[in-house]
């Protein structure tokens, strides 16, 4: 059973930053919390450390105390429930900004990392519950889900396959065929690392399939140095599922030097093989990383020298919309706000939960 969320008078108006109706669904004891949460995040020293301090929290206050001082706070900012009902909640108080809430399965791996197939399963429990309950409640009139390849396949494995498509790209169909069950060889994998492949690829299928003509997966982009192979297979997903809609989306970094370039390339594949484009365009998350990366491997730093610098490129991409229109099914998507300091920019982003 659904708790009733109390239901004012939905904003008719775009909101500002500066307008307080954008809080009206927040009671005082909620924005206290986010002005606490937002001051705990701005100190480096306890970002950096969160981990071995959630660790040692646990082992002082056991998994009880650490959950009664966890819950209320900062797991109550970041996460909009631990079942359907809370979910509910919150989504539809979302709902009532004008905003259009969007489900998310927040886990990926890196390099190092990996948890086995196991757990690979177990996440695509998970995500198939984001598309049941994506479509099931009415959150929104076209639900959408969001995902990380690496929750369903292993870092290292995208690594390797980034490296040999550099060399010789694998062509489209035979991921499809894999996704379809054959019994598919890759160049250059060995047989452990293709079996991993093949259940990552049905993996993949499976959500897919459960979320054409209900949901629309938007697939998150990662780190540059495996971001080629998640590529590749979410294209394989839209040339199988993208026939008549774009019901899989791919995310592209406008914080990467090489943003624009991508997008064009995943364009003219998607005329080349007849399928409907999805795009979301974000600026990216993994800005310092990527850097220290680059910087140790004595490379060319892969991210725009700065915000002002980003933001001329986000502009670019408006243009590239424009001819954008004419390939996605679902274009309209293409003129979403992104949350940003800078209130006039915008871009075509489908905003994080």
């Amino acid at each position: 059973m659904t708790a009733a969320v109390k239901r004012p008078e939905i904003l008719s108006v775009s909101l500002a930053f500066e307008d307080p109706s954008a809080f009206r669904v927040k009671s005082l004891g909620e924005l206290l919390r986010a002005l606490g949460v937002f001051r705990l995040c701005s100190f480096p020293v306890l970002v950096n450390n969160c981990g071995k301090l959630m660790t040692a929290a646990r082992t002082i206050l056991g998994r009880r105390g650490f959950s009664l001082l966890l819950r209320p706070t900062v797991y109550a900012q970041f996460v909009a429930g631990e079942n359907e009902t809370e979910i509910a909640q919150s989504m539809g108080k979302i709902s009532l900004l004008g905003l259009r809430p969007m489900l998310a399965v927040p886990i990926e791996e890196d390099l190092g990392e990996s948890t086995g197939e196991k757990r690979y399963d177990y996440n695509m429990a998970a995500m198939l519950e984001c598309v049941r309950m994506s479509h099931s409640n009415a959150w929104s009139k076209d639900p959408m889900m969001q995902l990380k390849i690496t929750a369903l396949l292993s870092p290292e494995l995208c690594v390797k396959i980034t490296t040999l498509i550099a060399q010789q790209p694998y062509d489209l169909s035979l991921l499809v065929r894999a996704m379809d069950g054959e019994m598919i060889t890759f160049p250059g994998l060995e047989e452990k690392e293709a079996a991993h492949f093949l259940c990552g690829l049905q993996r993949l299928n499976k959500i897919a399939e459960a979320s054409v003509n209900k949901v629309r997966v938007l697939v998150d982009a990662e780190y540059t140095y495996m971001n080629p192979a998640l590529t590749l297979v979410t294209m394989a997903l839209m040339k199988k599922f993208n026939k008549d809609g774009a019901w899989i989306w791919n995310t592209y970094q406008c914080y990467l030097k090489d943003s624009r370039p991508l997008l064009l390339e995943a364009l003219h594949l998607s005329q080349a093989e007849g399928f409907c484009l999805g795009v979301k365009l974000v600026r990216g998350a993994y800005m310092d990383k990527e850097r220290k990366l680059a910087e140790k491997e004595c490379r060319v730093d892969p991210i725009h020298p700065s915000w002002e610098e980003t933001n001329k490129r986000l502009d670019e991409q408006q243009i590239t919309k424009l001819n954008l229109k004419m390939h996605l099914n679902y274009n309209h998507h293409l003129s979403f706000k992104m949350p940003t300091q800078k209130e006039e920019t915008f871009v075509p982003c489908i905003n994080d939960l």
